[in-house]
């Protein structure tokens, strides 16, 4: 889910579907919904029940507004989808599909968590172990990112869990994002850890400056403390990851962590 000062944003990822609410939780009054993904809100079919569209969703994972543009995470068909104006009629298509080569072809790996300043656009790539930058949110189809981290350089051939070992500069299933006081933070998560840059990357496979729930750098290990259940230090699977206020809290399986801001 994403908040914006004008509504809510829903991945309704079994439902295959993204809703879009006029409401903030914080609102009173029954919102006006738009869905994206299905012609209506009863149809719950993959890709609409049909082939890959610019206007059929499957499993989206996530989704956030960045200026008037929506940005969808569509998970299982492998792509990035961008609406260049942000719906306001049911089953709307798409403008711009990022990690497939058009609207009609499924992509290579699989999008599950978005981020912007509202400018960049950052991308993590779960099954292929990168977070990819674009410095804008791109208006031509499958255009590359600016950069890649989590890889050692700047191709998009480069998909190994890990390259090199684990390291400051290495991934393994990236699941959340966050912009926060100017860091980025990346929740790593078959490597137990979030990982911080204390600005913007500006180069491709530039490493981390700070990892929160690991010892190191270069270890991934369950739960590192103690307690293989409950240690406050510790990850078993972190994932979706928000701050605020220079705290941050990652969902770790069945429970929520929160930490301060190193």
């Amino acid at each position: 889910m994403s908040i914006t000062p004008s509504g809510t944003i829903i991945s309704d990822a079994n439902n295959n579907r993204v809703l879009l609410l006029d409401r903030r939780p914080d609102e009173a009054g029954p919102p006006q919904i738009v869905v994206v993904g299905q012609p209506d809100l009863v149809s719950r079919a993959r890709n609409a029940g049909g082939g890959f569209s610019a206007k059929g969703l499957r499993v989206p994972l996530a989704a956030i507004r960045v200026g008037n543009k929506l940005v969808v995470a569509d998970g299982w068909n492998g792509r990035v989808l961008v609406w260049n104006t942000f719906p306001t009629t049911d089953y709307a298509a798409a403008d711009v599909v990022l990690g497939a080569a058009n609207m009609t072809s499924l992509g290579t790996c699989v999008p599950n968590a978005l981020e912007s300043d509202g400018s960049n656009l950052i991308v993590a790539e779960s099954t292929c172990n990168r977070v990819l930058v674009y410095n804008t949110v791109p208006t031509v189809n499958n255009i590359p990112p600016d950069l890649l981290l989590g890889q050692p350089a700047l191709n998009l051939l480069f998909t190994t869990a890990n390259n090199g070992g684990v390291s400051s500069s290495s991934m393994n299933y990236p699941s959340g994002l966050v912009l926060h006081q100017g860091k980025l933070l990346v929740a790593d998560s078959k490597n137990r850890r979030v990982l911080i840059w204390n600005s913007m990357p500006t180069t491709s496979g530039q490493p981390a400056d700070a990892v929160v729930g690991q010892p190191d750098m270069n270890s991934n290990a369950v739960n590192y403390t103690d307690s293989p259940v409950s240690g406050a230090l510790g990850f078993s699977n972190p994932g979706p990851i928000a701050c605020a206020e220079g705290a941050c809290f990652v969902g770790d399986g069945s429970r929520i962590v929160r930490f301060s801001l190193p």
